[in-house]
Formats: structure tokens, sequence, C-alpha cells
């Protein structure tokens, strides 16, 4: 039996046979810098008793180290993680 090296990148956990690919993978990335909520009463919609889930926005804007702004949107609303 003989022992197996792998890399995996920080970032997304993809594993890869070298160093170097691993690296390479990290750089690709681009990382948030900053989250916006989107205020749109259509979609977000806080009241007193009102259920867990609409307390949080439904879409967020993103904006990434490289100056770009991405929005991202709740498709499917899920509990909190509680572990």
């Amino acid at each position: 039996m003989k022992p197996v090296q792998y890399y995996a990148c920080e970032i997304c956990g993809t594993v890869h046979q070298t160093e170097k690919a691993a690296a390479a993978c990290e750089q690709f990335h681009v990382l948030p810098k900053k989250v916006d909520r989107r205020i749109s009463k259509k979609l977000w919609m806080p009241y007193p008793g009102a259920a867990e889930m609409d307390r949080y926005p439904a879409e967020i804007n993103v904006e990434m180290e490289d100056g770009s702004v991405w929005i991202y949107e709740i498709g499917r609303r899920y509990k909190k993680n509680v572990g």
C-alpha cells in the first residue's frame, strides 16, 4: 500500500492532484466583499407574528472583490441551521 497525497482548494473544497492545480483553483475564485439586502415589499414583508422565514430577505446584493455586484435570490426557503 502506498500513501496518496491530494490538495484541496480552501475556497470550494475541490480536490486536486497537485499543489499547483489547487493554488490555481484558489486564484480563480472571486470572493464576496460586501453583502446588502435588497428591499422589495413583495419579497420581504417582515411583520410581528410572521413566519420565521419571512423575517429574512429573499434577495441580497453581493459586491465582489473585483467590483461586480451579483444578486442572489432564495429559490427555496429552508429552516436555519441549528447545529
